[in-house]
């Protein structure tokens, strides 16, 4: 006997799994699949569930034993998740949910994928019998991951628990309360866990428990210490500070509360506490600094009340969220500390929202469907990340769906938006799906007309010069063309003197620099392009002929630094340009010598990131050392490593930040990784993908916002892509 189950016309499915399994009572027989890393050995994402029907037949419609059913179930929408898992496990788990004597049985179990028509066989070879029990069968499978993923599955995680509270401060991520079966019924417990994410795999520890049980607790990080805020089992409102240092709490505040529940929110440094009750919702304000809480006489109320509701935030006002079940809208209200009063927003229909964070002053949602939901949505068993942006107060449905069920958390560690969630309260030791969502913030522009790589851009009156590089004959071009972000359109300008590729490119007085690069042999020359009259003109030659090197402006000079020279050798000499008299003289040499990097100028220091340079035996190790160089004092310090170490990528630098994206990285090639480096806190952070893996291109600011443009892709192919991120 066949199953299948496929309710779509014209349809072929990416990946199916194929088994066959039999049982007297098919009613008893539950079947899941899902996903986990290579680092599981159990299921972190559930993905398809099936309760066969309610009778005590076997699937031939007798009672007979040992009848199978060969079931073809569809797993395309597990197959084409927008992940940047390169491969994992994929699991059937397969449940007798009755010990009585009559076993299920399952003697075959493989996916076949149909887009390139291959089979994966699991272990499973003859017949396997359960009773009462359940089995895990793995299937490891590659799968390409996905440009522009939004999604990271992590290794499942031991802790964390339904309606706990989640803080991030200083590397540690913690879980604090929540609840878990302990006994026979459900239980709010006080318990908190500390992990070390900076470990590979992180690492747990116990915590001091909170001074008492805190049901629906919300955590909020303010000035290095933590602050728990929910209810107590005595009906009160509670803040508690927990200290990392000192491993201790202290409660703050406690205040009766008569009915109700609440949700909590920081806006400027002060928690702000939403009580639904009776027919009136209320916010109260605490301020950790002075210790001080205020009500509803001195805050304004909402004369709104909903069944379902969260708190988020947003540059500085507070934001609720509301419904009175999945088929009613979605209330939107924002309440603004300084002038104390609320005001409606744009209604959302028909969604069921969890829990929201915010992230760089946009708020993300996670909405949860269920069967009941469908028919007002068109959506069943899945959740959905939704972005609200509370300057234009626009919504944005985010493609990426993650097919997880039941209750899920939010939490933010470094800048990304990490989901928690596959919670199984009565077993609290069960692997729970721990996943990142990052954003996309990465947009197309028009396409590049003459596509190329290792070539070299600067910026000029808020245009983008693309200028020499490789063409399409894989040839060194002297061909200049601009990109205009205001309109979006490309113009030619005037050719340069000299071909080149692998050269730089910096703007000075007004006019655009390039010197060096390379044409059948290591280039010293130097041009400068004058945007008035739309010609070149050359200018004094470097001391040292230099390729795939950096040249920065800082102060009225150029700074020309490392890179190969004469010898296919790294050279460690640094020069300065002083436009005024047309020379050029060394300066202090760079301690590590490198070629193929990035540079960024932040405070008048120049940055010299990633690249390629000798290590030990290898000759182009990729370098994860960044350098700076200070010319008043013409010295070099060593900052930071980049986490991810690379070369042939591009770095910009906005608002004391620098951004690094794309390169080619050791073991992955072509990558689309972008980090963000703090000069203040001298720290990394990886912040978003581009949608296009490139590497031999460049990056360049106009506005506040970064424009990658050209290179090679993954494909080894001219990359004509230009891609706008907004950090």
């Amino acid at each position: 006997m066949l199953f299948w189950f496929n309710v779509k016309e014209s349809y072929t499915p990416m990946l199916t799994a194929e088994l066959e399994v039999s049982h007297k009572c098919r009613n008893q027989l539950r079947i899941s699949f899902g996903y986990s890393t290579t680092d599981d050995t159990t299921i972190s994402l559930p993905y398809w569930y099936e309760i066969f029907p309610n009778d005590y037949l076997a699937f031939d419609g007798t009672t007979d034993e040992d009848k199978y059913a060969s079931l073809v179930i569809d797993l395309t929408n597990l197959y084409t998740l927008k992940m940047d898992n390169p491969d994992g496990n994929w699991y059937l788990r397969i449940e007798d949910s009755i010990a009585d004597g009559i076993p299920g049985k399952i003697k075959s179990f493989k996916l076949v994928d149909k887009t390139r028509g291959i089979q994966i066989p699991s272990s499973i070879t003859s017949v396997t019998s359960f009773d009462g029990s359940k089995i895990e069968v793995p299937i490891y499978y590659f799968r390409e991951a996905t440009t522009n993923a939004s999604w990271s599955i992590l290794k499942s995680q031991p802790y964390g628990r339904q309606d706990a509270a989640y803080a991030y401060l200083d590397g540690v991520f913690y879980a604090i309360g929540g609840v878990e079966k302990r006994g026979p019924g459900m239980t709010n417990v006080s318990s908190v866990e500390a992990c070390d994410t900076g470990t590979n795999p992180w690492t747990w520890t116990q915590k001091a428990d909170t001074l008492t049980t805190i049901y629906s607790p919300k955590a909020h990080v303010i000035n290095n210490k933590i602050y728990v805020v929910g209810e107590s089992p005595s009906w009160t409102i509670v803040v508690d500070e927990y200290t990392p240092a000192t491993n201790s709490w202290v409660r703050k505040i406690q205040v009766p509360l008569t009915n109700g529940d609440i949700k909590s929110a920081v806006a400027n440094n002060k928690i702000y506490i939403f009580h639904n009750q009776d027919d009136t919702s209320k916010l109260y304000e605490y301020d950790p600094s002075t210790n001080t809480f205020r009500d509803e006489s001195q805050i304004a109320t909402l004369s709104e009340v909903y069944s379902e509701y969260t708190l988020s935030t947003a540059y500085g006002n507070i934001y609720l969220f509301g419904s009175n079940g999945p088929s009613t809208q979605t209330s939107v209200w924002e309440y603004n500390p300084n002038g104390n009063i609320w005001i409606r927003k744009s209604d959302l229909p028909y969604s069921y929202i969890y829990d929201a964070v915010s992230l760089n002053n946009k708020i993300y949602t996670l909405e949860y469907y269920l069967g009941s939901e469908v028919y007002y949505t068109d959506k069943y068993d899945v959740s959905y990340i939704k972005e609200y942006n509370p300057l234009d107060n626009t919504w944005t449905e985010k493609p990426d769906i993650l097919p997880v069920s039941g209750r899920c958390s939010l939490a933010l560690i470094d800048n990304k938006i990490l989901l928690i969630g596959n919670y199984v309260p009565t077993n609290p030791t069960s692997p729970k799906l721990y996943a990142f969502y990052l954003p996309g913030k990465w947009t197309e522009k028009s396409n590049m007309p003459l596509p190329k790589a290792y070539h070299t851009s600067t910026v000029l009156n808020n245009k983008i010069y693309v200028i020499g590089g490789i063409d399409d004959d894989l040839l060194p071009t002297n061909t200049v063309q601009y990109f205009n972000p205001s309109n979006n359109s490309w113009t030619p300008a005037t050719n340069m003197l000299t071909a080149r590729y692998n050269a730089s490119s910096a703007t000075l007085s007004g006019a655009i620099y390039v010197a060096g690069g390379f044409n059948s042999g290591y280039l010293k020359s130097v041009e400068a392009y004058n945007p008035s009259t739309g010609n070149w003109q050359s200018k004094a030659n470097m001391n040292i002929a230099r390729s795939s090197f950096g040249l920065a402006s800082v102060n009225g000079k150029l700074y020309a630094i490392s890179g190969k020279t004469t010898g296919n050798v790294r050279t460690n000499t640094v020069e300065e340009y002083d436009p005024s008299s047309n020379q050029w003289r060394f300066v202090a040499n760079i301690p590590t010598p490198r070629s193929n990097f990035a540079t960024a100028v932040v405070n008048g220091e120049i940055y010299v990131i990633g690249g390629l340079y000798t290590y030990g035996t290898d000759s182009n190790a990729k370098c994860p050392i960044i350098e700076k160089y200070n010319p008043i004092t013409n010295t070099w310090t060593r900052v930071a490593d980049i986490p991810t170490a690379r070369s042939n990528l591009a770095a910009v630098a906005i608002n004391g930040k620098i951004y690094a994206m794309g390169g080619l990285q050791d073991f992955v090639g072509v990558t689309y990784i972008t980090e963000e480096y703090d000069v203040a806190s001298n720290k990394w952070k990886k912040v978003a993908y581009s949608g296009t893996e490139r590497e031999g291109h460049t990056a360049s600011v106009v506005n506040n916002k970064i424009y990658t443009i050209g290179g090679w892709n993954r494909s080894s192919s001219l990359e004509e892509v230009v891609e706008e991120f907004v950090p």
